[in-house]
């Protein structure tokens, strides 16, 4: 900053003024008392006849005050003054603009000087300012005299706030010569002869009367003073300077207090969002108001009991808040005790505002007992704001209260739809495997009717339908309220998500759907990011209806979803691709309308790209509809911000470094245009150290399933040194391999992990059909010489606990030696039928308190390392029995059973927790027993390799 640079604020300085010096110590306690009675005994209630008669002075030519005529009888030793005509309203006045006014040193300094200047301009012996208050006059800046705080019966400055008009001088040349005050204690015992004051005068918004705080006065221990007019005018501009002093530091105080009370609103307003609680904001208030009582009170028939206080009548409920005073105490204890300091049992103010909590409306209530304390526009819109956090506190706690409500309806329903239609499929998958292996095995004695598995197909096909269309409902009611969904980031393996988003598609497909087509996941990130940290739960949700809405509206062709970044790093886009039906232009604008179909009669209920939009909403993201051409396909785009990415746990992704595969690769298509499909394959292969080229001589040649010429495409590419075949999963190219033996054929799904084993097995390949000796076995691990990339040192090689502890477990262990854990009788029969298909021993738990039993019973004998555990059980739940054998585990120091969840329950909550607890899987009902075979093979690898497809 610049010397002498200024830089303004509205609630800077007080412009010029005595900086220098200390004012003298201010007394704290009345005296000198000169007249006993001052102590004992109340001052009249203002009286308009009398003071008409004996108070009102007539101002002569020379300026002094003309005295009245002494009334007759009148036996009092001087005049005693008056409470003021408006006492009550004068006095709130003065207490609201001189609060804290005494602690305000610059302020004291500013008026001694101006007090002092008049002393200098008039040339007498005092000059006073003070405050005239319900029993003292105080005295705050002082010429020749010292402070002090009096009687109010005893000082002359309490009949000049009596005069009118307020801005005139009230001018005695000569108290000793005036009844009213020639016995006065001042006068008799202190020798005051001369005086001349002026009110401290502020006028009443919205009225054209004005009312005193105090005086200003010059007075003098000789008798017989004059002033000229122009003095008298000084007098009465230096009071009104006074007096604007002391209204523009009050002004000043409660703008800095405006200031500050909006810093503890949005203090208060941030921690009630995160804990939606009373407690912020009565900590506030108690900081705004010390002193003051805060309660929280029903409101009744309009009206609300103040605590050991009356029944105050409240505003409605969508009125701004309120104030209310207690006038008549506040009068009555004017009346009989204005001679000592005024102090109540009980509120006399409040500020009330009111707001709807629950079924009942609640008044939100600061008073207090202080008399003096006075409440304005500052405090009541600093209440106001807190009232206004406290309806978004109720709320949202109702709302939270609703949704957990909900939350429990829909695990409920959830589980209690989930698992019949488990029980029909999962009997439906049992029953077609044990069809397939008895015509594999020729065991059947008469000719197989083929109606029977297509009936079954047909079974399997309205069920998973029917479980896609109820996945589809629930969780459009999951994210009806997606904007209030709390964002949970994880640190998650892209290679993961992608198997899981296939696994848990290929669950709710007819076998038949995700068999015609390629779905191919491009991975178009740097080579060092292999995973991702953001809410990988909610992404996967909003992704699997992308996807499943991109297969259903694809009879044949590709479906293909590419991951990329944005340039900055602030984005994760994933881009889906299909060559399906493709949306009119007509229809695109409602889309993500909910229960909105392209075609009335397509399968599911309208709500996946309903939920894929919500989703993303939810996590600051989008989804939006890039292209769509009716019968060519459709691209549609998901954007999530400020991921943060990480490297693979694997390490980086391989590029080949010598020459076991030819350098150049081409792709046969009859395509033209090239689809999708092949241009993403292209990009894997390129980003792997492959160049694309027309020509397959020397070439690693690959031939798309998805050509129209498929056969005809595969002769040409069968004298090809190494040729690769992309099919989808579950087709039947057998007569192919046959045929071609020289091809390599890979079934499908392509995920990014699926594709580096493509490479991997191809280059295997190539390596044996070179070697020299056909004895020899190579393998992908030992043989093939990969060159990884190095990771950028910006990226932390981390990975989320579950994934770590299952990568940890030992492949290719024993056989399984299954417990299976579920309360409803058909999951357990379904299980326990899947167990003996596959030849695991097993055994049976009814709920979690069994489970942990016979887990611990095992470990003497055969331990038990595989469990499949339910999750909503009575008397203990999956959760809780994941938590004690994972503790059991740890304190014996055994190797840890693989924990799968397969339950009927999926919301991010479940699945969190399920992870936490120390599962290794988390499936749901109704399960593809092909995906618990895929899960089970990832621990107990060679056990699997032949494990039926079903």
């Amino acid at each position: 900053m610049l010397a002498g640079a200024f830089y303004p604020r509205a609630d800077t300085g007080f412009g010029y003024g005595p900086r220098d010096g200390s004012l003298p110590r201010r007394p704290q306690t009345v005296e000198p008392i000169l007249d006993a009675a001052s102590l004992l005994e109340p001052l009249t209630s203002f009286n308009e006849n009398l003071h008409h008669q004996i108070y009102a002075s007539e101002p002569s030519d020379d300026g002094t005050s003309k005295p009245p005529p002494k009334p007759e009888g009148f036996s009092d030793p001087y005049l005693y003054p008056m409470l003021t005509r408006n006492e009550r309203l004068r006095l709130t006045m003065l207490w609201y603009y001189t609060r804290d006014l005494l602690g305000d040193e610059d302020l004291l300094k500013k008026m001694q000087a101006k007090v002092d200047l008049l002393a200098s301009i008039i040339g007498w012996d005092f000059a006073i300012c003070g405050l005239i208050d319900n029993d003292i006059f105080e005295r705050l800046s002082t010429t020749g005299l010292p402070l002090a705080r009096l009687p109010r019966r005893e000082s002359t400055c309490s009949h000049t706030v009596l005069q009118q008009p307020s801005s005139s001088v009230f001018f005695i040349p000569d108290l000793s010569d005036d009844w009213r005050f020639k016995e006065s204690p001042h006068v008799s015992q202190g020798g005051l002869r001369t005086y001349a004051g002026a009110q401290l005068r502020c006028r009443v918004d919205g009225n054209d009367q004005d009312l005193a705080l105090g005086s200003v006065c010059v007075a003098s221990n000789t008798p017989g003073l004059a002033l000229k007019p122009s003095q008298l005018e000084i007098i009465v501009k230096f009071a009104d300077m006074l007096t604007e002093d002391i209204i523009n530091g009050s002004r000043r105080k409660r703008a800095k207090q405006q200031e500050l009370n909006d810093a503890l609103l949005q203090e208060a307003f941030a921690e009630s969002f995160k804990n939606p609680t009373e407690a912020a904001v009565l900590r506030i208030l108690g900081q705004a108001f010390p002193k003051a009582q805060l309660s929280l009170l029903p409101v009744e028939g309009g009206r609300v009991q103040l605590q050991n206080g009356p029944s105050v009548e409240v505003p409605d409920v969508h009125v701004k808040s309120t104030t209310w005073e207690d006038h008549d105490l506040i009068e009555q204890l004017l009346r009989n005790h204005n001679h000592e300091r005024l102090s109540a049992t009980q509120p006399v103010r409040a500020i009330i505002g009111t707001f709807p909590s629950n079924a009942v409306n609640t008044a939100l209530v600061v008073s207090t007992t202080d008399i003096t304390f006075i409440f304005d526009d500052v405090d009541v819109r600093f209440v106001e704001g807190c009232a206004m956090i406290l309806r978004s506190v109720g709320q949202e706690r109702s709302l939270q209260e609703a949704l957990k409500t909900r939350e429990r309806f829909l695990r409920g329903i959830t589980h209690q739809l989930r698992t019949p239609i488990h029980g029909i499929l999962g009997s439906v998958d049992l029953l077609v495997d044990e069809l397939s292996k008895s015509r594999r095995n020729r065991l059947a004695s008469a000719p197989t009717d083929h109606r029977v598995p297509e009936n079954l197909r047909m079974i399997q096909s309205s069920g998973r339908e029917l479980m896609s269309t109820v996945n589809n409902v629930i969780k459009f009611n999951r994210w009806t309220d997606s904007v209030r969904t709390s964002k949970t980031a994880t640190l998650g393996a892209l290679d993961t998500l992608e198997s899981e988003i296939l696994e848990e598609i290929s669950s709710l497909l007819p076998s038949d759907q995700s068999d015609r087509m390629s779905i191919l996941f491009c991975n178009q990130l740097p080579a060092e990011v292999g995973a991702v940290q953001i809410d990988t739960i909610v992404v996967k949700d909003c992704l699997q209806s992308l996807i499943l809405n991109a297969v259903q509206n694809t009879e044949q062709g590709s479906v293909v979803i590419s991951t990329s970044m944005a340039s900055d790093r602030s984005t994760i886009i994933f881009d889906v691709h299909d060559t399906g039906c493709g949306i009119p232009v007509s229809d695109q604008s409602r889309i993500f309308d909910a229960y909105e179909k392209g075609n009335a009669h397509s399968t599911g209920a309208g709500l996946g790209l309903t939920l894929a939009y919500n989703i993303a909403n939810a996590l600051d993201g989008a989804v939006t509809l890039v292209s769509s051409v009716p019968g060519v396909g459709s691209h549609f785009q998901a954007q999530f911000r400020e991921p943060s990415f990480a490297c693979s746990m694997d390490g980086a992704r391989a590029v080949v470094k010598e020459s076991v595969l030819p350098s150049r690769f081409a792709i046969l298509s009859s395509s033209n245009p090239v689809s999708t499909f092949d241009e993403h394959l292209a990009h894997v292969l390129e980003t792997r150290g492959l160049e694309l080229t027309k020509d397959i001589a020397d070439a690693l040649v690959v031939v798309p399933f998805h050509n129209q010429q498929y056969e005809d495409l595969l002769h040409q590419a069968a004298q090809c040194p190494a040729t690769i075949s992309l099919v989808p999963a579950g087709q039947d190219v057998s007569k192919y391999q046959k045929s071609y033996p020289g091809i390599m054929f890979f079934s499908g799904p392509f995920t990014s992990k699926r594709l580096e084993e493509i490479i991997v097995a191809t280059r295997s390949t190539c390596m044996a059909r070179r070697s020299s000796s056909s004895k020899v076995q190579h393998t992908a691990d030992s043989e093939v010489s990969i060159e990884a990339r190095p990771v950028a040192q910006r990226y932390d090689s981390v990975a989320p606990e579950h994934l770590s502890r299952l990568n940890a477990m030992t492949l290719n262990a024993a056989t399984p030696n299954c417990l299976i854990v579920d309360d409803n009788v058909i999951n357990l029969r379904i299980m326990k039928m899947y167990c003996e298909t596959r030849k695991f021993p097993y055994t049976t738990a009814v709920d979690g308190l069994q489970a942990v039993y016979k887990y611990k019973e095992a470990v003497a004998g055969i331990p038990i390392n595989l469990i499949l555990l339910d999750l909503q059980m009575p008397n203990c739940d999956g959760i809780e029995a994941c938590e004690q054998i994972r503790d059991f585990e740890a304190k014996e120091g055994l190797s840890p059973a693989a924990i799968f969840i397969v339950t009927g329950q999926d919301s991010p909550t479940d699945r969190t927790k399920s992870f936490e607890a120390g599962a290794d899987k988390f499936f749901v009902k109704p399960l593809a027993l092909k995906s618990l075979d895929r899960g089970i093979a990832d621990v107990f690898d060679d056990n699997m390799k032949s494990a039926p497809d079903v």
